[in-house]
This record gives structure tokens, C-alpha cells and sequence, in this order.
């Protein structure tokens, strides 16, 4: 066992090894790239000014003109380029001298025309100065193009071969989702600010701007269907080796492995809620909670998440408790700020002070600061990082939209204090919260078939996934049967009568909501089956979508084994 671990160990280091080297190479030639086409986009720009205005003799036509040439003159971009790709140097600055021609060939044509001087056209169009020196300034940037191009596909190929013999299934899919997630979070990045400078360069091409919002989306949804489908082979079968007779070494490998692929599940979260925020997307979806019950949902989570509990909360009595708000994402702020605080000064005693007044619409001001006597010997001094992180940028984006505001305060003894407040309405206090709590893990009920014998039905494409959802309803104390695609599963339906079917909306042959219509037309109205979506989309309206579609409810990969115990209780309680 414990050569296995040590093989274990090693492979991990050299893949992460490998995603620290090949980073900042892909992100290098990843932007080099962007800025020649942003460089070209301004070459294209000021020339389709020009002609604009030979046409029509309009000067509107020239303001794209004038704006490009003034970056083109100072050498906007290619002084980037240069600081960037040294390495073509020579290249670079025959682009900038073409240019140069190019600028002067058509602020010449442009004053002839200003001029009045005759046959305008006929000069222009005998003239194959310009067109010559665009065609050489096209050919420069395509060749700088292809260069970094294929940089870009060396880079790749080099990471591909030093990643093909590691074979650990398990630490091999954590490490490779958390190179994924690299890209993707530099590709979103820079997908933002390429689509806010594009904005304000074409203020007026809405269509363009409708278009972006929806590539955008359609990548969002695709990179969050590829990493969540192997984290949900991760996170389940993990969840399962918990669930088994483990020694205490074993136990704890396997614990990490479990805890390290929830916090990179948040990291995927939270980039997928930045890209929503930013866009407008989210809005806080109010409904009564309970103030305490949500606080201490939250602290059973970190306690499960990092083993420690070491927390205080204090709510003065004659406060209201019953609030209406939005309580998941109060939580997702709870949670963001304490991982924050413990990231930048250590595992100490955190203590939660609450207040708010008792009006009809509540100010909640909740305080999060750690104490410097628990504080463990190992972390009293640690310096703050002073880094924006994605998920505090998620909190103050969130609390903002909740009426509120956001104070970070370093001390000056190595403590720190999170405080916000939220303006929420004071929710009835004789109706019990509409938020369960479900966040305190439990152990499997392995007689579940036993108190309801039914009938079930997996469908999956993937192996993998396949793995988890068995073994889950094998623990559970069912024999499930096993289908591989949508087609498939219409067939085993029309021969065997299942009670449940948890299916793969992403299938080949047939996917999961044709297959769904399918089944639904084959039993008219009744009641069973019910069909459970199995799906990697977390964006926000995927699940009305599927409702609408015929599926009875819905599961996000990678999903725990509770929730698959917890949806077959929902609905054999008549739902």
C-alpha cells in the first residue's frame, strides 16, 4: 500500500510540476496572438474608414479612420509585440515601417479628396500603391501568426506527451481538471477584457455585441460540461472508498483526495459564477430562511471540508431569525470570506457576531474576524497577499446586489475582520424555514431498496460515470441496469416497466431529452417513470429548461452519493 501512495505521491508532483511550467508559455502565446488580431482589427478599421469616405464623401465615415491611426502612429500593439516576442524583433519592425507607407498612402488619398482635386476615384482606384502594402502588411502579421501558432502547438504537444503515461485514474483526473481549469480561467480573462475594449471601440454594433454574449455562453456551458463530468467520477468514487472499511492511512489519503477535488468543484464554480455576474445573469432569488440555521449549515461544511471547528456565533435573542432572502448564496459569501480570512492569516478561532434592526426590511450586518490567541504557532505570522481573488471578488459582487457593502481590515496583529451587511426583508416567524438543511453528511441508508423496491435505470455513455451511479444504487441495495446511450434506453423502457431512471442529458446516438420525449409519449400521462437529469450545466435556468423538456427533477455532476439517496426519498414520497 504504501508503494502504491508513494507512486501516487509522485505522479502528482510531476504533473503539477508541469502544469506550473506550461502556464505561463500558453498564457504568453495565447496573448501574443489576441494582439495581432486586435493589431489587424485596427489595420482593417482605419482602411475601411478610408474607403468610407471616398465613397460618400461623408466625414463621419473617418472617425473609425482617425482613431486607428492614432494608435497605428504611436505604435499601439506592436511596441506590445515587441516587448513580447523579442525574438522577432526585425519582423516587427518591418511591419511597423509597411505601415508607416501605408499611413501616409492614405492620408495623401484622403487629402486629394479634402481638396476637391478631379477624377478622385480614378486615382485612387489607378493606384496600386495601397492595395500592395496591405497585401505585404497581411502577409508580415500572417507570418508572426503562424510562428506563434505553431509555438502554441509545440507547447501543447510537449504537455500532452509528459502527461500520456501517468495511470493513476484518480489523481491523474484531479491533476489534468486542474490544468483545464488554468487555461480556462486565463481564456475567460481575456475573453473579458478583449469583449469590454471591443465594446467600447463599437459602441454601435449591438448585433456583434449579442453575438459575443452568446459564444460566451455556449463556451461557459461547454468547458462546464468537460470538467464536471471527470470530477464527478473523482468526487463520487471517493465518496464511496469513504464509505468502505479504510485504514486510518487510507482513510486519510483518500480524504484529501476528496477535499482537494470539492475545493477545485468551487474554484469551477466560482469562475462559472464570475463570467454570470459579470454579464448581468444573477439575481438574488429570495425566500424565508433561518439566520442561525443558515450560519451553522455553513460551519458543518467547513468542518467536513477541512477538519477543523473552531468557530463562535453569536445572535443576540431578541433578534428575528426568520429573514427572506436569498439564503444559498449568503451561504456561498459565508463560506468565500472564511476560506479568504484562513488563506491569508491561518486556521484560528473564528468568531461570527451578528445584528440587525427589527424593521419590516432588516439591515443585516454580520462581522467574521479571527482571534490571535487561538491562532496556530506555525501561521502568526503570516503576511497578507493583498491578492483579488476570484471568489472575495464573487462575495463583494453578490452582497453588492443585496444592497450592501464590503470591509476587508488587516490588523495590525496578523488578524483580520471581514465585515458586510445586506439589506433583507424580516420573514413570518410562525412558518418554518423554506431552506433544508442537507449539508451534514450521513451515511447511506444500505436497506433504501429494501423500504422501496424499485425498478432503476442508468443511463450514461461514460464508463466512468457509470462506476459511480451503480455503485451508489448498489449500496443503496439496488441492481440497477445499465444503458450506454438514449436509444438504448428508449428500448430496455418499452420492455421493462423501471419506476426510476437517472439519465445523461450529453449522449451520443440519441441524447437524454430526445430519449426522455421518447419514453414520455410511450407512457402517456402516468407517473413512472420518474426521470432524474444527469448534467454537467450549471447555468442558471438549465433546469426549467429540462422540466419543460418532461424530465421529473435534476442532479449537477458531480453530484454526492446522498443525492442520489436523497432524490429517490423525494420522489417515492410522492415527490
Amino acid at each position: 500500500m504504501l508503494g502504491v501512495v508513494t507512486i501516487i505521491g509522485l505522479n502528482t508532483y510531476k504533473v503539477l510540476s508541469l502544469a506550473e511550467n506550461s502556464s505561463d508559455q500558453l498564457a504568453s502565446h495565447l496573448h501574443n496572438l489576441n494582439t495581432i488580431q486586435k493589431y489587424v482589427t485596427i489595420l482593417v478599421n482605419a482602411e475601411t474608414g478610408e474607403r468610407g469616405y471616398l465613397l460618400t464623401g461623408k466625414e463621419e465615415f473617418l472617425e473609425p479612420y482617425y482613431h486607428s491611426i492614432v494608435q497605428l502612429k504611436t505604435g499601439f500593439e506592436t511596441n506590445t509585440l515587441l516587448k513580447q516576442m523579442p525574438e522577432y524583433a526585425v519582423e516587427i519592425g518591418q511591419v511597423q515601417q509597411l505601415v508607416r507607407q501605408e499611413l501616409i498612402f492614405l492620408e495623401g488619398v484622403i487629402n486629394k479628396v479634402k481638396d476637391h482635386q478631379d477624377n478622385r476615384f480614378a486615382d485612387v482606384h489607378r493606384s496600386e500603391e495601397g492595395k500592395k502594402i496591405m497585401d505585404a502588411i497581411r502577409v508580415s502579421l500572417q507570418q508572426l501568426y503562424d510562428k506563434e501558432w505553431n509555438s502554441l502547438q509545440q507547447v501543447n504537444k510537449w504537455k500532452d506527451k509528459e502527461t500520456r503515461n501517468i495511470t493513476i485514474i484518480l489523481v491523474t483526473g484531479t491533476v489534468l481538471s486542474l490544468l483545464i481549469l488554468i487555461i480556462f480561467y486565463l481564456m475567460v480573462l481575456q475573453n473579458d477584457r478583449l469583449s469590454r475594449r471591443a465594446s467600447h471601440k463599437l459602441s454601435t454594433a449591438s448585433n456583434l455585441a449579442v453575438d459575443n454574449e452568446r459564444v460566451q455562453s455556449q463556451f461557459l456551458t461547454s468547458m462546464s460540461q468537460e470538467l464536471r463530468t471527470p470530477m464527478n467520477g473523482i468526487i463520487g468514487m471517493s465518496s464511496l472508498l469513504l464509505e468502505s472499511n479504510l485504514t486510518e492511512e487510507q482513510k486519510k489519503f483518500v480524504t484529501t483526495i476528496h477535499r482537494s477535488s470539492m475545493e477545485l468543484l468551487s474554484v469551477v464554480n466560482d469562475i462559472i459564477d464570475f463570467s454570470q455576474l459579470e454579464a448581468g445573469k444573477i439575481k438574488p432569488e429570495p425566500a424565508v430562511f433561518n439566520i442561525r440555521t443558515c450560519i451553522e449549515e455553513v460551519l458543518i461544511l467547513m468542518e467536513a471540508v477541512s477538519g477543523e471547528h473552531n468557530f463562535s456565533v453569536n445572535i443576540p435573542s431578541h433578534y428575528p431569525l426568520m429573514l427572506e432572502g436569498d439564503a444559498a448564496r449568503i451561504r456561498q459569501i459565508f463560506i468565500n470570506l472564511i476560506n479568504h480570512i484562513r488563506k491569508e492569516t491561518g486556521y484560528g478561532k473564528l468568531d461570527i457576531d451578528v445584528a440587525m434592526d427589527e424593521s419590516e426590511t432588516v439591515n443585516l450586518n454580520i462581522s467574521i474576524k479571527n482571534s490571535p490567541l487561538e491562532m496556530q504557532a506555525h501561521n502568526n505570522h503570516l503576511a497578507p497577499s493583498h491578492n483579488t481573488s476570484i471568489p472575495l471578488s464573487i462575495s463583494t459582487r453578490l452582497i453588492v446586489l443585496m444592497g450592501g457593502a464590503l470591509q476587508i481590515n488587516n490588523n495590525s496583529d496578523g488578524t483580520m475582520a471581514a465585515n458586510f451587511n445586506i439589506k433583507l426583508k424580516r420573514g413570518p416567524e410562525n412558518i418554518q424555514s423554506m431552506e433544508a438543511s442537507h449539508i451534514n453528511p450521513q451515511r447511506l441508508d444500505t436497506t433504501l431498496a429494501d423500504k422501496y423496491p424499485f425498478r432503476i435505470l442508468s443511463v450514461d455513455d461514460s464508463e466512468m460515470n457509470q462506476m459511480v451511479i451503480t455503485s451508489v444504487l448498489m449500496k443503496l441495495g439496488y441492481s440497477p441496469d445499465v444503458a450506454m446511450n438514449g436509444e438504448q434506453a428508449v428500448v430496455m423502457s418499452t420492455e421493462t416497466r423501471y419506476d426510476f431512471i437517472f439519465m445523461d442529458m450529453m449522449m451520443p446516438v440519441m441524447n437524454g431529452i430526445e430519449a426522455t420525449k421518447h419514453i414520455r409519449n410511450f407512457y402517456l400521462d402516468e407517473k413512472f417513470p420518474v426521470i432524474v437529469a444527469l448534467s454537467a450545466n450549471a447555468t442558471p435556468g438549465e433546469k426549467e429548461r429540462l422540466v419543460k423538456s418532461g424530465i421529473n427533477d435534476y442532479l449537477v455532476k458531480p453530484f454526492r452519493a446522498a443525492d442520489i439517496e436523497s432524490v429517490i426519498r423525494k420522489w417515492a414520497g410522492g415527490g
